[in-house]
Order: structure tokens, then sequence, then C-alpha cells
């Protein structure tokens, strides 16, 4: 009798074990893929808010139409533009501002997937990763220079401690996109902060973007390659 509720009490925890590890497997799987669709569905709803864009810009308040090169993305959460005009494009910038950020934070959660065995910065990059994006979503309000501060500052210290943790021969290309996006970020950062070179602050500012976009699929990429080899590291 005993020996036969030992048995159905190890097959109940071998199934149950099978059953958590599918489910892992299965939730970060998806969770790989939320930063992809939510990059993806940024790109289109800023798109769709430019092209409803009246027009201005700081450097020219009477132009036509949004400039990827002369306006700033923030351009596009105005209520009233440069020019005067209503922006019937906002509420579509202001729906990308809460995608975009919200779908990176499965991506900071799952990060330490890539480090090494032996690092302690697991949860700090955790940490503070996720309230980086999460003060993003505060851009369009009139916290917006308090937020974009705080995704700056958070956010730089954690993609440095990824930096960290990563093995930079395994991960090169992830190693180096980092950094040219991070030299990028920081360069409209002190263009912002100090009021110069405006003019050029679109241009970085789109850059920076697009190498952070291309930063976020490799890693997503390098992620789902250590889930097929191990479903339940990280």
């Amino acid at each position: 009798m005993a020996g036969a509720l030992w048995e159905f009490t190890r097959g109940g925890s071998v199934a149950a074990s099978v059953v958590k590890s599918s489910v892992v497997r299965v939730a970060r799987a998806w969770a790989v893929w939320v930063p992809v669709a939510g990059v993806t569905t940024f790109t289109g709803l800023y798109f769709c808010a430019a092209s409803l864009y009246p027009g201005g810009s700081r450097a020219t308040p009477k132009s036509i139409g949004y400039s990827h090169l002369s306006n700033y993305w923030c351009d596009l959460l105005r209520q009233v533009t440069q020019s005067g005009a209503v922006n019937p494009g906002r509420p579509y910038a202001v729906l990308a501002t809460f995608v975009l950020p919200l779908s990176l934070i499965p991506l900071w959660i799952l990060m330490p997937t890539l480090f090494r065995e032996r690092t302690r910065y697991r949860q700090w990059v955790r940490g503070l990763g996720s309230t980086a994006m999460l003060a993003a979503t505060a851009v369009f309000s009139r916290w917006h220079d308090l937020a974009v501060n705080l995704t700056a500052s958070l956010g730089l210290a954690a993609v440095v401690l990824t930096l960290l943790a990563l093995d930079r021969r395994e991960h090169r290309w992830i190693v180096g996109v980092a950094v040219v996006a991070s030299l990028l970020g920081i360069t409209n950062y002190a263009m912002w902060q100090s009021q110069l070179l405006l003019w050029a602050m679109p241009a970085v500012q789109k850059a920076a973007f697009l190498s952070f976009f291309a930063w976020f699929f490799l890693c997503c990429g390098a992620i789902r390659r250590e889930f097929l080899v191990d479903p339940v590291r990280g």
C-alpha cells in the first residue's frame, strides 16, 4: 500500500514538473515575441501619426507635414503644433508611447537569460530596465522632462550592467550594437539638455531609435536561441 502511494505521489510530481516546464516554455516563447510585436506596432503608429501631422517644427514653424529629419518624436505628441494647428495624429502617438515601452518590459525581465551564470546583476537589470520603461510612458504628459531624465538614466544603467554581465565573446554583435545605440542616445540627451545643435537632434534621435530597435531584435533572437537549448534557463 505504501509503495503504491509512493509511486502515485512520484508520478504526480513528475506530471506536475512536466506541466510546469511546458507552461514556462510556452510563456517564455510568447514573451520573446512581445518586444518584436511592440516595436512593429510602434513603427506603424509612428508613421500613422506622422502622416496626420499638419506641420511645423522648431526650426521651421511654417513647414508643411512631418519631416523625419527636422521634427522631433515629441512633436507628434503636441496637441497644437509649432505652426498653431491642432494635431489630429496625437492619439496615435500617445498610444505608441504606451505600446513601445510596455512591450519591452518582458525583454528586460528575460535579459539575464543571456548573462554569464555567476553574476549579481540579474535583478538590477530587471528592475532598472522595467522601471525605465514605465517612466517612458509619461513622456506625453506634463511630466515630460522628468520622464525623459528617468528613462535616460535608468535605461543607460540597465544597458551598462547588461554589457558587464554578457559574455562579450559569445554576443559580440549585441555588445557592438548596444555601444553604438548608447552613444547615439547619450548624444541625443546631451543635445536636449544643452540646447546645442538642435537642428541635428531629430536625425540623431531617429538614428538612436533605429539602433536600439536593432539591439532589441538581436537580444530577442539570442534569448530565443537560449530557450531552444534550455527552456527553463534564466
